[in-house]
């Protein structure tokens, strides 16, 4: 069982990782949260496969620690969001 505490420093080493390989963080929010959702359908299939395919759970446990750097990272980044709409869009 992984304490409170422990997820958050398995995130936060994420979260480190992630930045360090990708200093650049989306300021539009489309591309910011779509970044998140990658990851939270990565973790979808993996509690399918986990679930259905008999495959290790680390591989899920790994996607859900992505998805929570990830939630954090926009959060972190919020405050640089813009609402820069597409000029193809209309509205």
């Amino acid at each position: 069982m992984i304490t409170v505490q422990q997820a958050i420093e398995l995130i936060i080493q994420e979260l480190r990782s992630a930045q360090n390989q990708h200093p650049l963080f989306p300021t539009d929010p489309i591309h910011a949260v779509g970044i998140m959702a990658e990851e939270a359908g990565e973790a979808t299939q993996a509690a399918h496969d986990f679930t259905y395919g008999g495959k290790h759970a680390e591989k899920l446990q790994k996607e859900i620690i992505q998805t929570g750097a990830m939630a954090v990272r926009n959060l972190i980044n919020f405050h640089n969001f813009k609402a820069n709409k597409s000029p193809q869009v209309e509205g």
